[in-house]
């Protein structure tokens, strides 16, 4: 995997942003600690300081300098491991105790904090301990005497190098660690997008029955190759749909075509009297509506997937056009010794194409008609069933096998017994996207002996019938 790759990942650049920002906020803590550390050792110290220059002044007020002087022996004396350092001057600078100062301190009336090393506050014979890091408090006593305090802070300056030096390890480790998760995650993210990418280029090589692989762990990438797989399946089926679709055109319209250039063939290899040309004439006019009322379909079919009729809706009366068509095919079944029965209940009303809805309900009953054998039986019901108002349309003709079913409602499919019969395979095609343009459930089920083709409707109330017209509005 190269390297480019990896940088140009998107979690890899999160994962970097993600440190950087850890790692200021982690800085920020750690100096924060530090900070506040040297704050709480520099106030103990001061506090320690202040606590010792006001027993010294003190003993100074109430016994005078001589007592001063000798308190100031005893506790030099008694450091043994030098860690304090006293100085006492007298009105003219001159030094009383201790070694000689290389400051000359201006007079307060409070005392006051310095951080010095010592061999800046003092003059030393040698080298030994000059860069010691003090702790001084100055005081300022009646009379012109001046009290100098330092505490050697060598000690607590090491523990807050160590602090310091700990924290920018700790830096540097949180930086190198979180640069190897970016690295981590955006391998694996990149193991992910190859293996789609790879199967992305098998479908597009041809290969449309290629799936990306989904794991049992349902993260987002498996998500969305979930989803992919849907579209690619729909993909697949609507290529498949397109090569059944041709295979049809190519099978179904051959024999119009032929039939169209044979008779006007023939009827060019003799001479002809008036009546002969005509008759050949009619009959080619047959075979070319024959062809435009397939297109039409076609088209039809297309005009209704697109929702190009979507803005002619409104309440439609389903019961009412039921009952018109009902009439209309009674005397249809009657001419072919059918028996024709149909029952509407009243007020099924429903939100559609008026014009489109009788179109399916049309395709159902010339289905129904044509394929039912004398003294058969056709039906139309419109009942309402709850929430849910059923178009149902049976007859007791041949019947759908149920391994043909979904199969029939793809366009220009005939099954092998309905060759011989007039029709272009498309009734059914078009009935399917009617019903998904008003979202209704077809169902196509036996009648035993037969075909039950059923259209489930979302009933529509009044205040449904509102809800739509202002939306419309």
């Amino acid at each position: 995997m190269k390297l480019s790759r990896l940088r140009n990942t998107t979690a890899f650049r999160l994962s970097l942003l993600l440190t950087l920002a850890f790692s200021l906020f982690s800085a920020g803590s750690l100096y924060y600690v530090y900070w506040t550390t040297d704050d709480h050792v520099t106030t103990q110290i001061d506090n320690r300081l202040r606590l010792e220059s006001d027993v010294l002044i003190k003993l100074y007020r109430t016994r005078a300098l001589p007592a001063l002087l000798t308190t100031l022996q005893q506790r030099n004396v008694e450091d043994r491991g030098g860690s304090n350092l006293y100085l006492l001057s007298g009105p003219d600078n001159s030094q009383l105790f201790g070694p000689a100062s290389r400051w000359e301190w201006p007079a307060s009336t409070e005392p006051r904090f310095f951080s010095l090393r010592l061999d800046d506050l003092v003059e030393l014979p040698g080298d030994a301990g000059a860069k010691r890091p003090m702790r001084v408090i100055v005081s300022n006593l009646t009379n012109g005497y001046t009290l100098l305090i330092a505490h050697d802070i060598s000690t607590e300056k090491e523990l807050l190098r160590h602090i310091s030096s700990a924290a920018v390890v700790a830096t540097g480790l949180i930086l190198l660690f979180a640069l190897c998760i970016g690295v981590f995650f955006g391998y694996n993210v990149l193991r992910r997008i190859d293996v789609i990418s790879s199967t992305a280029g098998n479908i597009i090589d041809g290969d449309l029955s290629q799936r990306l692989v989904v794991h049992s762990r349902q993260d987002e990438f498996d998500e969305l190759s979930s989803k992919l797989n849907l579209m690619l399946g729909r993909i697949e089926q609507l290529m498949d749909g397109m090569r059944q679709v041709t295979d049809n055109i190519a099978h179904d319209l051959r024999s119009p075509l032929n039939r169209l250039r044979n008779r006007l063939e023939v009827t060019l290899l003799d001479g002809r009297d008036t009546e002969e040309y005509r008759s050949v004439m009619q009959s080619a006019i047959g075979d070319a509506e024959e062809l435009i009322a397939t297109f039409n379909a076609l088209l039809n079919i297309a005009r209704v997937e697109s929702g190009i009729d979507e803005i002619d809706w409104s309440e439609v009366a389903l019961d009412e056009v039921a009952n018109d068509l009902a009439e209309l095919y009674e005397a249809a079944a009657e001419e072919q010794l059918l028996q024709f029965t149909w029952q509407c209940d009243e007020g099924c009303r429903v939100w559609g194409n008026k014009r489109l809805i009788a179109q399916a309900i049309s395709n159902l009953l010339d289905n129904a008609i044509k394929y039912t054998p004398l003294n058969g039986c056709v039906s139309l019901s419109v009942l309402k069933k709850g929430s849910t108002i059923q178009l149902c349309v049976t007859d007791t003709g041949p019947g759908i096998p149920a391994a043909d079913r979904d199969r029939v409602l793809e366009r220009m499919v005939r099954l092998e017994g309905a060759r011989s019969s007039a029709g272009n395979g498309l009734g059914l095609s078009l009935v399917k996207a009617i019903a998904g343009a008003h979202k209704a459930k077809l169902i196509l089920g036996d009648n035993e002996p037969g075909l039950k083709v059923c259209l489930d409707f979302t009933a529509l109330g009044a205040s449904k019938v509102s809800k739509l017209l202002s939306e419309r509005s």
